[in-house]
């Protein structure tokens, strides 16, 4: 996530509210940035939660590794098979489709230094891998039944 778009989904509380209300900034932290305002110092503080902290960073490494794979192979699929070995477990089509996405997505990223994107695409292709893996395939659109009025039902 790039500065502005921290900023653009941070909210302000006083430093005093950690100490006297620390559940809801806690709670407003795990949603966003939260800006701690101290008065009478010149900086305020920034809380955000650990995955906020960490996506930049496994975003970048991610890209990095794709990168480097690239450089030495010259060929985006065999680059993205090494980074990614778990996409034998997706059909063809979807193996070209997420390759195609994938260069797309790191492009883009690396335009706005901004990788979080980047990084949910790939976590989504790879749950979705590891579902396939596990033996869950989708079925086919023939064999749902699609309400038309959702209906609530027990908790399983």
């Amino acid at each position: 996530m790039t500065t502005a778009e921290y900023r653009a989904h941070e909210q302000s509380v006083p430093w005093s509210d950690v100490s006297r209300n620390s559940r809801t900034v806690a709670e407003k932290a795990a949603h966003g940035p939260v800006r701690l305002i101290r008065r009478g110092v010149d900086t305020d503080l920034i809380l955000i939660s650990a995955d906020q902290y960490d996506t930049p960073d496994a975003g970048v490494f991610t890209a990095l590794r794709l990168t480097d794979a690239y450089t030495e192979l010259h060929d985006r699929d065999a680059a993205a098979r090494r980074v990614f070995p778990w996409i034998e477990f997706l059909t063809d089509g979807e193996q070209g489709e997420f390759i195609r996405i994938l260069f797309t997505k790191l492009e883009a990223a690396a335009s706005l230094s901004s990788y979080s994107d980047f990084q949910r695409t790939v976590g989504s292709w790879r749950g979705t891998a590891e579902n396939y893996a596990a033996g869950i395939v989708p079925a086919a659109d023939d064999a749902l039944d699609w309400l038309d009025d959702p209906a609530p039902v027990e908790r399983p």
